[in-house]
């Protein structure tokens, strides 16, 4: 029966999505916090952070090898912007 409860409790707490186009769904739409409608600030902060939300909703869902290839495109992805802001600050 605890064994039960917990995986419950660990279904409900997982991160990820199943595939491409539900990350690119979540990507486009506006959303407010906790399920609410959203509100003009959130609005705002979907427009300013559109094109981030979009170049990470690429990066391959966990459920494709485990999520391992999910964090090497993760990486690959930072190491990139880290590369970029740092050239650009010269």
């Amino acid at each position: 029966r605890i064994a039960d409860l917990m995986m419950i409790h660990l279904e409900n707490g997982s991160v990820g999505s199943g595939s491409w186009s539900e990350q690119l769904v979540e990507a486009l739409t506006v959303q407010g916090e906790d399920g609410t409608e959203p509100g003009l600030g959130d609005c705002i902060m979907h427009i300013l952070t559109f094109g981030w939300k979009v170049l990470f909703a690429l990066v391959p869902p966990t459920s494709i090898y485990g999520g391992y290839l999910s964090f090497a495109v993760s990486l690959l992805f930072i190491g990139v912007i880290t590369m970029a802001v740092g050239d650009i600050a010269k």
